[in-house]
């Protein structure tokens, strides 16, 4: 399909070989958890590939947002569950740069980089609270030096030892002078914290080496220099574009590893599939552009773009399930083998309907944005009938 050339890739091509060849030697010791993805972590870490897209002046590279996406991409074409926690903890990554906290910039960002600290991101619910889909699982109230939280979170990944650090959405009340009711606030949890306590790893289907449990907060008492930030609203909305830009890479390097396959394995009696490849190629091809577009303008993103971003997001998730499938019909028995890659992707591709935000989730922001802008048009048509 020649789709290097294709899409216009930035990282360069030996570069991507490299880095594809190392994860799929280790794809199938990592999906049986006989080694640990977050190793793969360390080798990117190595080359400088965790702090692609953060500014210089805070130990980045000072790359594009489009180069992670490709790194994220990449890793997920050759081990999903490896291109999972690479994504959490580059997530986590972009909450501290975006925070302003001297203390999490200074202090904590150089340990993530370092791989001192595995970042977590654990805000699923508070992205369905965003949506009025959720209530927040954890509250925080004052107290002299700080906050203290408490609650649960029932699904985290990359709890590794102590050593993470995860991003949480808790609600508060607001103090004085801050106005009236509850608000949202946002703050990095240490792992090693009293009163933090994981639960043992879920037996997933796929991607059980991401070390996803759920989280107890236990009273844990946090000072000020935790704090992400005192509105979590904004700062969500804020961290959102990335989040879906680095989000969909997982879809897309998945997706793109199964058509490769596919167009490789559609021949003598399979041949018939060919065209079924080619079209979910060409749909990879437009939505990978859409994607990269988007990376370029994530600061200046109002309604429209995030509209395309949430509907690019669902297409890749429903494209990487599609492609996979189409690889077990050109695979045949041989993929059936549950030590093949064809399995392995396909129990991989599962994840997508389910991955906060979830299809359903993607579905009803998509059916609501649809909704506003046709009453929207209404009322302008409307408008403009009183006018005449």
């Amino acid at each position: 399909m020649n789709s290097v050339q294709r899409r216009g890739w930035l990282i360069p091509h030996e570069e991507r070989l490299d880095i594809a060849g190392w994860f799929s030697a280790r794809a199938l010791s990592v999906d049986r958890c006989q080694v640990s993805a977050q190793e793969g972590l360390g080798m990117l870490a190595e080359r400088g590939l965790l702090a692609k897209g953060v500014p210089q002046a805070l130990g980045g590279d000072g790359g594009t947002l489009a180069e992670m996406a490709e790194v994220i991409a990449t890793v997920a074409g050759s081990c999903l569950t490896s291109a999972f926690v690479l994504w959490c903890h580059r997530m986590f990554v972009e909450y501290v740069v975006t925070s302003g906290n001297p203390y999490l910039i200074e202090q904590v960002l150089p340990e993530l980089l370092r791989l001192q600290r595995f970042g977590a991101t654990g805000l699923a619910n508070a992205m369905k609270h965003a949506a009025f889909l959720e209530e927040l699982r954890v509250s925080a109230r004052r107290f002299a030096k700080g906050y203290v939280l408490s609650g649960k979170l029932p699904w985290v990944s990359n709890l590794v030892d102590r050593r993470f650090v995860v991003a949480v959405a808790a609600r508060t009340l607001a103090g004085a002078g801050e106005g009236f009711g509850e608000r949202i606030m946002l703050f990095a949890v240490p792992g090693d914290a009293q009163g933090v306590l994981s639960g043992p790893r879920f037996p997933l289907f796929g991607l059980e080496g991401t070390a996803s449990a759920s989280l107890v907060l236990d009273e844990v008492a946090l000072d000020t220099r935790w704090v992400i930030s005192h509105d979590g609203g904004a700062f969500l909305a804020k961290v959102r574009p990335v989040f879906l830009v680095l989000q969909s890479a997982l879809a897309w390097g998945l997706a793109e590893s199964a058509l490769e396959s596919a167009a490789a394995k559609a021949m003598g009696p399979r041949l018939v599939l060919k065209a079924e490849v080619a079209r979910l190629a060409r749909a990879l091809d437009r939505l990978v552009g859409e994607l990269r577009t988007l990376a370029q303008e994530t600061s200046r993103w109002e309604r429209p773009e995030m509209y395309r971003a949430l509907k690019v997001r669902k297409e890749l998730a429903e494209l990487a399930v599609q492609a996979a499938w189409l690889e077990l019909e050109t695979a045949g028995g041989a993929g059936y083998l549950s030590d093949s890659d064809t399995a392995r992707r396909l129990r991989e591709a599962a994840f997508f309907p389910v991955q906060s935000p979830s299809l359903a989730q993607l579905r009803l922001e998509l059916a609501q944005y649809e909704k506003d802008q046709a009453i929207e048009a209404g009322a302008h048509l409307s408008g403009g009938g009183d006018a005449l």
